[in-house]
């Protein structure tokens, strides 16, 4: 029986991976076979590498969103809740412009 290689996320959740490190996972995948999708390759789901795409400062909030077994929008949601009334308008208007059009990186490998 094979073990699983443990993904991004996994290691990132862990304590096992820095935020820089996303990128060697990216190179790897690259590199690999691509028998499967990039967000799946790093343990996400195509909408959260899709909001990473566009704010890799979006990560503690996957992270958390892993956590808490629940859907990166509730919790980016949420946090919006967390902000001063004055900060909740430019805060929501920043994330809901990022409206989820996933790139189709898959066919651009190098």
């Amino acid at each position: 029986m094979s073990k699983k290689q443990a993904n991004f996320m996994d290691l990132y959740l862990r304590g096992r991976a820095s935020a820089g490190y996303i990128n060697d996972s990216i190179d790897a995948w690259h590199n690999g076979s691509g028998r499967q999708s990039i967000y799946a390759h790093l343990g996400m789901t195509e909408d959260e590498y899709s909001l990473w795409l566009r704010d890799p400062g979006v990560l503690p909030l996957i992270a958390r969103a892993h956590k808490e077994l629940r859907s990166v929008r509730e919790i980016i949601d949420s946090a919006s809740d967390d902000l001063p009334i004055s900060a909740r308008h430019a805060q929501a208007t920043k994330v809901k412009s990022q409206k989820i059009r996933p790139k189709k990186v898959e066919a651009s490998r190098h």
